[in-house]
């Protein structure tokens, strides 16, 4: 499934949401942000809460 970071930004915020939380899953390459999954996903604001 080849799905595209702008239009997959809510799937990329949730799915960095729960790894948010050890930050070891996720990989933040400038303003990019890596997730398990093999996606590059732009997290706006990644933080809990």
């Amino acid at each position: 499934m080849h799905e595209t970071y702008e239009r997959d930004e809510r799937f990329c915020i949730r799915y960095a949401d729960r790894s948010s939380l050890d930050g070891k899953h996720i990989k933040s390459k400038g303003p990019l942000h890596y997730l398990d999954g093999g996606h590059w996903c732009r997290v706006l604001s990644a933080e809990p809460g």
